[in-house]
């Protein structure tokens, strides 16, 4: 009578255990059906098939970093669409929006990231973005501000003064500008108080004089100025920003050419 129970009860286990087993199985079962429906609906759905039709076109090649034994240039992220949640954001509207595109990033295989016994001599030769740099006295930065504000321009500045709108320090000696987070220099000498700070270290195109024309023979991509001015020749920052804007040369601070 005992094992007629035992059995009994290891029977109504075993149905219980079953159900249970069946209840998981047929709701996975679902799920997989539920996403295999609404892949194939997604990808036969017109609006995904123009995302994919134009993702190539929207496509962009990584650019690795060119380092030699003293120098470097950055390299580039490059980008592909993200199919599906740019598909999520364009099906609100239900149609093809290059403002809601929703991009993957492709890393370079080769940065110049921690190489801070190197200087870098350009930004980015892809990219048409150049970096200025101020030198000037108080007197001369107020007047250039006033040249930026009308334009919403950013630039970085040095000044031997203390300037409450500068990112440097003070001038350490003629090789080299010792900033917040890195180094300028016109040679192609590495300070070794740079590099235990993990500064990375820029080459600078000096000008101080015929700032327009100096321009105009030195620009290339990634370029990166250093401009002196007096309360003289302040004025020609506005024909410099001018003449960048009008040749579709965008101006960004040091970080933003440093950044892929």
């Amino acid at each position: 009578m005992r094992n007629k129970k035992l059995f009994f009860f290891c029977d109504i286990f075993f149905i219980m255990k079953l159900k249970i087993f069946m209840t998981i199985f047929l709701f996975l079962f679902s799920l997989y059906y539920l996403d295999k429906a609404i892949y194939f609906i997604r990808n036969n759905d017109t609006l995904m098939q123009e995302i994919k039709d134009k993702a190539p076109l929207y496509y962009e090649d990584a650019v690795d970093a060119i380092i030699t034994q003293n120098t470097m240039i950055p390299g580039r992220n490059g980008k592909e669409i993200n199919l599906i949640e740019s598909y999520k954001k364009m099906k609100q509207i239900n149609k093809f929006s290059e403002s809601l595109i929703i991009y993957n990033i492709i890393p370079p295989n080769k940065t110049i990231n921690n190489n801070y016994d190197k200087v870098i001599i350009n930004g980015n030769i892809t990219q048409k973005k150049v970096s200025i740099i101020i030198n000037a006295n108080n007197k001369t930065l107020d007047l250039i501000n006033n040249i930026l504000i009308n334009d919403n321009i950013y630039l970085d500045i040095f000044s031997k003064s203390n300037y409450t709108n500068t990112n440097f320090k003070n001038k350490v000696n003629d090789i080299y500008l010792d900033t917040i987070d890195y180094c300028i220099t016109n040679t192609f000498l590495i300070n070794k108080e740079c590099m235990i700070n993990h500064k990375y270290t820029f080459l600078v195109e000096n000008i101080s004089n015929y700032h327009l024309s100096s321009t105009k023979e030195k620009l290339k991509n990634g370029k990166i100025f250093l401009y002196t001015f007096n309360e003289t020749n302040y004025r020609e920052l506005n024909l410099i920003i001018k003449y960048l804007k009008n040749n579709n040369y965008e101006i960004v601070s040091l970080d933003t050419l440093l950044s892929t």
